[in-house]
């Protein structure tokens, strides 16, 4: 497990932690590059509604770089439809799969725009993300390289057991009678 992973696995386990704070005086104003905000949409290909949900987009950070894109200059409070051409790989949405060059339109609701409230690293934060496991900050490190480490463990088990039983399915002659 290297330093890296470890550090990947603790930004992930505090980003489990973020919370989203409304700013109440953003509301009725464009949408701007580096903005959180919160919407609400529905996707609907030639018509037909493929998936309804919401969530926090930060436009400018790429995960969804169109969609994200088409939202600047937008209104905080309204609903507007953007289209979006679905690119190459993208299987978010499982009826979208093999779909790559569709034009798919969102109606978008821009609820409004949030501030990102990432918890600061405290011995109480170790324990609630550990389950109480880990009881401080000086241990964290540590205790993610192990549990990483037995993951890998036990996924390389789990690994030899499955090659183990296909070689085993393979081989295996049946007398039919």
């Amino acid at each position: 497990v290297s330093d890296e992973d470890v550090k990947k696995e603790k930004e992930r386990l505090i980003n489990m932690k973020v919370t989203y704070e409304k700013l109440t005086d953003r509301d009725g104003t464009a949408v701007a590059e580096g903005d959180i905000v919160n919407c609400s949409y529905k996707a609907k290909l030639n018509g037909e509604v493929l998936e309804e949900g919401s969530g926090n987009f930060e436009i400018g950070s790429g995960d969804f770089k169109d969609f994200e894109d088409k939202l600047v200059g937008k209104i905080v409070g309204d609903t507007v439809t953007i289209s979006v051409t679905i690119p190459e790989g993208y299987e978010t949405i499982s009826k979208l799969e093999g779909s790559a060059g569709e034009v798919v339109d969102f109606e978008v609701s821009i609820n409004f725009v949030s501030e990102k409230k990432v918890p600061e690293l405290t011995n109480e934060l170790v324990k609630a993300i550990t389950g109480g496991e880990c009881q401080a900050v000086d241990a964290f490190d540590s205790y993610i390289k192990d549990t990483l480490a037995k993951k890998k463990e036990s996924d390389a088990e789990t690994q030899i057991i499955h090659e183990l039983l296909d070689k085993i399915i393979n081989d295996e002659q049946v007398e039919v009678r």
